[in-house]
């Protein structure tokens, strides 16, 4: 069964492959953080596109977590997993997908990743000289018994006044492009945006670190026992 802590991370995952934990996304940003946790593991691509996807009638910690369900649903069957179809040749405990999704909310409005350089514009504008959440949401799946816990984490992001010159030469980097809300949070920091931020800020660089770090060491004992599916609170 996958142990805490390894040292490194693999570049490709190995189908079937006992004691490993895949990470469903393409994002270098989310490798990064999983990474932080000493955790070896591959990644894969999920081959959801959430762009194409509407919440409908729920909120939005429900639709991220939702969102990283799928993902998390996804992998498992990319990897030879299809849920509701249990494997007699390993044992629980002996693969996890970590997966993950990330939303900003703006005065009530859903920012995603921008569609072009005049929507990063539009983005990086309303959010600029007010504050704004992101939410991510996080799943954890056993796909050899179906074991999972589901949940969202929330962070308020301060931004303080941003120049029109300072987003035009950002938009012209192309640095907005695949972001959520049109920004990396490090990024922006480094580059002397004034932002402060209310909670973990790993939640908004798309992975919730302090939620996950509390929750991996109870889901992989469980789930290495055998434990039944999970659910996980909307947070």
């Amino acid at each position: 069964m996958p142990t805490l802590p390894a040292q490194t991370t693999q570049a490709h995952p190995q189908q079937g492959n006992a004691g490993s934990i895949v990470l469903a996304s393409t994002s270098p940003r989310r490798r990064e953080l999983l990474a932080l946790l000493g955790l070896q593991f591959s990644a894969i691509d999920p081959g959801i596109e959430d762009a194409d996807l509407q919440p409908g009638q729920v909120s939005l910690p429900q639709w991220v977590a939702s969102l990283s369900w799928l993902k998390a649903a996804a992998g498992a069957a990319k990897l030879g997993y299809p849920l509701g179809r249990r494997s007699n040749q390993h044992t629980p405990g002996d693969l996890l997908i970590i997966a993950a999704d990330t939303l900003v909310q703006s005065q009530g409005q859903i920012l995603s990743k921008p569609a072009n350089a005049d929507d990063a514009a539009t983005m990086i504008r309303q959010i600029r000289g007010r504050f704004h959440h992101v939410h991510t949401g996080l799943t954890l799946l056993d796909p050899i018994n179906g074991a999972r816990q589901v949940c969202a984490d929330c962070a308020q992001v301060d931004v303080g006044d941003i120049t029109d010159e300072a987003i035009s030469n950002y938009v012209a980097s192309g640095q907005w492009k695949g972001k959520s809300g049109g920004y990396n949070l490090a990024e922006r920091i480094s580059a002397g945006w004034p932002i402060a931020v209310v909670g973990d800020p790993a939640t908004v660089m798309g992975l919730p670190i302090a939620r996950l770090r509390t929750l991996l060491p109870a889901f992989i004992a469980a789930s290495a026992r055998g434990a039944g599916a999970g659910g996980g609170p909307w947070a």
